[in-house]
């Protein structure tokens, strides 16, 4: 199980949440830019360090500012990624892929080869070794870049914005592979997007962040049946209208003024879901 609560001020800008999801389940983060997504997806990494908070991986603790205790991004069970492919134009497919096994250390020749190997079968990159990224194109780069965080076998797979930069086509593909490979490897995930569509197909939680802040946390149901502002509401596509209950009838009908003033306006008939 995943905990992380984290308070980080950087700048103007203030950073408050606390999230928790369960082992093998994806958490998506949406929100506009700037809200903050990517910097949790940091803080979690260990490439930023809370102000306060704690961050907790299957009841091992990774971060916890009031003992004054943090373990370093190297040595976190942690695949990360990035939007940007971020890959050695220098080199083939296959060190790319190995390139943080053989960073950690203490890796033979062997285990190499075979984590690098099961890695690229799991997106469909067999055979593909001895090319080097130029070689390849955009989604067969962002394989890449998966298979990379794969081969370490992470406890946490992060995602930030990793299938915005590919076209429709290929986003589909990516978006197929990349399910099936979470829900083999039943793999904690928080991934960042931009689009509703991403928390549709991954998300069995999603938390959206505004300036910093959670302003709604739950299921796609949660979100459609009770959007908790106009952004959320146009996210998931319904209409988030605002009144007042001006008369009250009979099975729990009511009827609602959506006129900002006392004059008689647009007015509506609604039934409760219940006598409360």
């Amino acid at each position: 199980m995943l905990v992380a609560q984290i308070d980080l001020l950087l700048g103007s800008f203030h950073l408050d949440m606390r999230f928790s999801s369960e082992s093998g389940k994806t958490t998506v983060l949406l929100g506009e830019s700037g809200s903050g997504k990517s910097t949790v997806l940091r803080l979690l990494a260990g490439l930023l360090k809370p102000d306060k908070g704690h961050f907790v991986l299957d009841d091992e603790t990774y971060v916890d500012t009031a003992q004054h205790f943090e373990i370093p991004p190297q040595e976190r069970p942690i695949g990360y990624v990035f939007q940007e492919y971020v890959l050695f134009p220098h080199l083939f497919v296959f060190d790319n892929v190995a390139f943080g096994l053989r960073m950690q250390g203490g890796i033979s020749r062997q285990e190499i080869l075979q984590r690098v190997g099961e890695a690229l079968e799991q997106v469909h990159l067999v055979g593909y070794d001895d090319r080097r990224p130029m070689q390849l194109s955009g989604g067969q780069q962002q394989r890449v870049a998966i298979a990379r965080a794969l081969a370490l076998k992470p406890q946490l797979l992060l995602l930030d914005e990793s299938l915005s930069a590919l076209d429709i086509q290929t986003r589909r593909e990516v978006e197929q592979e990349l399910r099936q490979i979470l829900s083999s490897l039943q793999l904690t995930t928080v991934m960042v997007s931009h689009q509703y569509i991403d928390a549709l197909l991954f998300g069995h939680q999603i938390i959206v962040l505004d300036n910093g802040k959670v302003i709604q946390q739950g299921s796609h149901l949660d979100l459609l049946l009770h959007p908790q502002s106009p952004y959320i509401a146009e996210m998931v596509g319904v209409n988030l209208l605002k009144g007042q209950v001006v008369s009250t009838g009979a099975s729990l009908f009511h009827t609602i003024s959506l006129s900002k003033s006392e004059r008689k306006g647009l007015e509506v008939i609604a039934i409760s879901e219940d006598d409360t």
